[in-house]
């Protein structure tokens, strides 16, 4: 390579560096003084997190309502409910330790497990008492979805019966 080539070379490299450097400065100094350019920074950045925690939240919702899906439908897929006091008590202890067995293997499985304790407090003569025991046993994502399954039980509207006096 010829010198003049070089040299020219060599100053454009050294007056993009020169001007690389002046913005990093300028940009600098307009970051530590400007008020307004602070606040427009701040803005920005607030607003992807915002974005960001906005994002997370309808992904873990995603996923709750399709893991409520299937628990939905392994609900419908459920056997009758026994009659007697005697077969409500063994089908109760076989949904509970079903349950159990299920939450022990993780997350995963807290579908499956939310239908089969939902199962268990269906047929107890006391759901709301089990329903206090279990909320302080078990995780709170599976309880969760125990009150969605129970509220998707219940009547979309009540029935109001007028009483003739």
């Amino acid at each position: 390579m010829s010198t003049a080539v070089r040299e020219i070379l060599f100053g454009t490299a050294a007056a993009t560096a020169i001007a690389f450097i002046g913005y990093l400065i300028y940009f600098d100094r307009r970051r530590q003084t400007d008020p307004e350019f602070r606040k427009m920074i701040r803005a920005r950045r607030l607003k992807a997190l915002e974005n960001y925690r906005n994002a997370e939240n309808s992904r873990k919702t995603a996923a709750m309502a399709s893991s409520m899906n299937a628990a939905q439908l392994d609900l419908d897929d459920e056997e009758p409910l026994p009659r007697t006091p005697a077969e409500k008590e063994a089908y109760f202890v076989k949904q509970l330790h079903k349950g159990d067995e299920l939450m022990q293997k993780g997350p995963a499985y807290f579908p499956a497990a939310a239908a089969c304790l939902f199962r268990a407090v269906k047929v107890h003569p006391n759901p709301m008492q089990i329903m206090m025991m279990l909320q302080q046993a078990m995780p709170e994502q599976v309880f969760n979805m125990v009150m969605e399954l129970m509220a998707s039980e219940l009547p979309d509207e009540p029935k109001i019966t007028e009483v003739d006096d």
